[in-house]
């Protein structure tokens, strides 16, 4: 239905409602929408308002948004709104609390028929919350999509904009197009936004919107001017509420694909229906918070306050509407949070799993929170679906729980070195690498680690795993190394010469293999972990390198995993002038004691040296 020029006239704007509405105060040139039905207040301007509004498109493409005819106010449609069925004792003046309707229901947005239960969850002052007093503006959009979606309608568009985001244009083009709009409104100029109304009509010469105020059965009119002190009926805000494109069982969940760059609230995921736009392995939200799927929501202490997902079994999937408007790099983020060690997950974009697997660590709490980094990530512009699909669970018996995913433009990071300047390497002396010291700079810059997370949790929040150490001089130690994994230092040489490596070590079984760079060059061959009988059981090995003069760049290269699956524990590096005392560490050895000291070199397999060794003294 398009909008029509209405004369000055007494004439019927609701065409198939109660009784004909009167153009009090309409001008020659107004353009009205002439068949929104006119409802009274029945507890809550909001729904009562968004229920014009459906009450209209019930009329107009999307039939059976109400039982029966929406053209009037009849029991049925305001059963509706605030249903009669679901005010209790002692509080006939509203609806019950919103968040007790849903309890141990599941999803119950596949069935038209109401539950059994004294509640009814078609109220939209229930999806709107406003039956519990709590509601905000913002829970207009998302209520309002909730009670579409459980009618079984998908796609909407529901936009809100503020004052200064829209213009007296966008009333026109909206009414032009047959679309009454949700407008927030200060009826009493104290610069509050106090009431919502439905916006059915316009008069370009007067500047003035026309609103069904929900507090009589007249159209009433009123200036088009922002919320201010001093200006009753001033506009705060309007609500766009019509139908989008049909979409199969799955939409945005604010209406539009959300535009990137951005951070995503996991709770925002599409609607539509399991196994569409989510897939949950158990029925009903565990947590009972802000939606009424099986998808398990509660409300998160992290910065920002806010919900998060949990109780995410592997297996389960969100999957999110985005719009890309220019391709790119991007960094994926994601925050979670678990008491012990996490699960794994991954992201897809339109079914391409981007990320590989990324680990949840030991955060600590279900409330403590880190922050995964996956870069780069190239996306195409353009509409996309994001989907994060949950692979493993963790030692909690889940994977974990997962506040948001950001997504931002991803800059090539410069490696520095971590203190700022590089590691000096003097003439004399012996200059101490601490293996968690390596460069600044990011993943696939001053480091490569096959998993997203610092799995020890401490000291760096980079993907490297790094814990507390036992060994001698206490501090923290590298672990969880993989075969393909690296570790770069910038260090500084004074002067050219030979010198002795020594890399101290912890393994509980024999096996892992790697090697260590100067600028791109292999110079120790391949070295070999022992087994030191535990993993904070430390050994040191060593060999010998030639180092040109100036500043460079180490690496330690982890070649091959033990069979305990990694290839070892590392603690720190030394660089020690040849014919300079160098530390010769080793393990504690049981009885017998010796007086005089042995030296030997510790081999594993032939041509793998672990280097020189105190073996003792005999007594």
């Amino acid at each position: 239905m398009s909008a029509q020029i209405v004369g000055r006239a007494r004439r019927s704007v609701v065409a198939q409602v109660l009784e004909p509405r009167h153009l009090l105060g309409a001008g020659p040139n107004a353009v009205l929408i002439p068949d929104v039905p006119s409802y009274e207040w029945y507890y809550g301007c909001a729904p009562t308002a968004i229920g014009m509004i459906l009450g209209y498109w019930d009329a107009h493409g999307a039939p059976d948004l109400f039982e029966g005819s929406a053209a009037t106010q009849t029991p049925a449609v305001n059963e509706i709104l605030a249903g009669v069925a679901h005010r209790v004792a002692g509080q006939e003046n509203r609806p019950t609390d919103f968040d007790g309707h849903y309890d141990g229901w599941g999803d119950y947005r596949n069935s038209r028929s109401y539950p059994s239960h004294e509640m009814n969850p078609a109220s939209l002052a229930d999806f709107l919350k406003t039956a519990d007093g709590a509601a905000s503006r913002a829970d207009f959009v998302a209520g309002t999509a909730r009670h579409l979606a459980w009618r079984g309608y998908y796609g909407w568009n529901l936009q809100r904009k503020l004052w200064g985001q829209y213009s007296f244009a966008d009333i026109r083009g909206a009414i032009d197009a047959g679309r009454p709009l949700l407008a927030s409104v200060d009826t009493d100029g104290d610069a509050s936004a106090d009431h919502a109304v439905t916006i059915v009509g316009y008069d370009p010469v007067a500047g003035e919107y026309a609103a069904l105020n929900t507090w009589d059965e007249a159209l009433a009119w009123y200036i088009f001017a922002p919320m201010a002190a001093g200006t009753p009926w001033g506009l705060e805000s309007i609500w766009n509420i019509y139908p989008g494109s049909p979409v199969a069982d799955q939409s945005p969940y604010y209406g539009t694909p959300t535009v990137l760059p951005v951070t995503i609230q996991a709770e925002d995921f599409d609607l539509g229906a399991d196994g569409a736009a989510y897939h949950d392995t158990s029925a009903g939200n565990s947590g009972g918070k802000y939606r009424t799927t099986g998808v398990d929501i509660e409300t998160t202490t992290d910065a920002g306050a806010g919900r998060n997902v949990g109780w995410i079994i592997a297996g389960e999937w969100l999957e999110y509407s985005v719009d890309v408007p220019v391709g790119g790099t991007y960094t994926i983020e994601a925050r979670v949070a678990s008491p012990k060690q996490g699960g794994t997950f991954h992201v897809q974009i339109d079914g391409v799993n981007v990320t590989g697997t990324l680990a949840i660590p030991n955060t600590g709490g279900w409330q403590t929170w880190q922050t995964l980094a996956k870069p780069p990530v190239q996306i195409g512009a353009g509409q996309h679906v994001v989907r994060i699909a949950f692979d493993s669970n963790g030692a909690t018996g889940f994977v974990g729980n997962l506040n948001w995913i950001n997504f931002t433009p991803y800059q090539q990071p410069i490696q520095t070195p971590f203190g700022g300047t590089p590691i000096a390497i003097a003439p004399t002396g012996t200059a101490t690498i601490p293996a968690e010291d390596f460069d600044n700079g990011g993943e696939g810059v001053a480091y490569h680690d096959t998993d997203a997370a610092n799995l020890g949790g401490a000291y760096r929040t980079t993907g490297v795993d790094i814990q507390a150490t036992t060994d001698a001089g206490a501090g923290h130690n590298v672990g969880w190394t993989k075969a393909g994994e690296w570790l770069e230092y910038t260090i500084d040489v004074a002067e050219a010469g030979t010198f002795t490596l020594e890399i101290r070590v912890a393994c509980p079984s024999q096996g892992g293999k790697f090697h260590v760079e100067f600028d791109g060059v292999n110079r120790t061959g391949t070295l070999s972990v022992p087994n030191t009988g535990g993993w904070q059981t430390w050994r040191t090995i060593s060999t010998s390198v030639s180092l040109a003069a100036g500043r460079q760049v180490m690496r330690i290269a982890f070649d091959a995993n033990s069979s305990a699956g990694f290839v070892g524990n590392f603690n720190w590096m030394k660089l020690t002038r040849a014919g300079d005392p160098v530390s010769l560490a080793a393990a504690p050895l049981a009885a017998p004691r010796f007086t005089s000291t042995v030296l030997g070199l510790l081999t594993d397999e032939p041509g793998d040296i672990y280097g020189l060794q105190a073996l003792g003294s005999r007594t």
